[in-house]
Formats: C-alpha cells, sequence, structure tokens
C-alpha cells in the first residue's frame, strides 16, 4: 500500500514529500481502501476522473465538444479502465470464452491487478 502510495504521489515532482504519501494512505483508510487492488482501482478512477474534467475544461475552452472524445480516446487510462469494466461484465454475465479471449488479446498487461479476485483467478485458471 505504501508503494502505491509512493508511485501516486510521484507526480508531483519537484514538490513530492512524505506528507502526501501520508495524506493518501489516511485518505485511503478513511474510504475503507484496505488493499492493494482497492488502491489500484481508486488511484486508476480518480485519475480517469481527473482526466475527464480537464478533458472537459479543454473542449470548453476551445468550443470543440468533439475534443473531449479526441482526447479521452487518447488517454491509456481511460483504456484501461474500460478494459477492467468489460472483463468484470463478461465475467459477470457469464461470457467465459470471451472474457478469456479479452484479457489474452487485450495490450494491458497489468490488467490481472485491476479485476477482483474471482475473476482474476477464473482467468489464471483457464489459460493454457
Amino acid at each position: 500500500m505504501i508503494r502505491l502510495a509512493v508511485e501516486d504521489n510521484l507526480f508531483r515532482k519537484d514538490q513530492f514529500d512524505l506528507k502526501y504519501v501520508k495524506s493518501t494512505l489516511d485518505k485511503w483508510k478513511a474510504s475503507g481502501i484496505d488493499t492493494p487492488l482497492k488502491a489500484r482501482n481508486y488511484i486508476l478512477d480518480s485519475h480517469v476522473s481527473n482526466i475527464e474534467v480537464m478533458a472537459s475544461e479543454i473542449a470548453e475552452r476551445n468550443h470543440n465538444d468533439d475534443l473531449k472524445d479526441k482526447i479521452l480516446f487518447g488517454s491509456e487510462m481511460k483504456d484501461l479502465q474500460g478494459t477492467r469494466d468489460y472483463l468484470i461484465e463478461l465475467y459477470e454475465t457469464g461470457r467465459y470464452d470471451m472474457l478469456l479471449s479479452f484479457a489474452h488479446t487485450t495490450y494491458h498487461k497489468d490488467i490481472l491487478d485491476y479485476l477482483p479476485e474471482e475473476v482474476r483467478e477464473y482467468i489464471q485458471k483457464h489459460s493454457a
């Protein structure tokens, strides 16, 4: 958890301080984030939310509604979030062949780190 909090706060570059890491850990604890899986997904969802806000602001400043979609389409984090959500949906709807196929063809090699344990275990168990 500490490593994830440090990684999440590295974007501060010259402003990096361990107080930010402690603040992150305190926020996670207060929010019930108590596993690396929950922390990774919280970080991912927070970053995507920030990207969406920034993309909306850029599109609004440029009077170009399509610009938001172009920015989001190019976001690897947004794509990772969508891949995670789609794999979970495939598992929950019992579309296991598609789940395994998509899990093995995605370019997100760390996708298993973002999936609930039961989905991750299913993929690992049925991988050839």
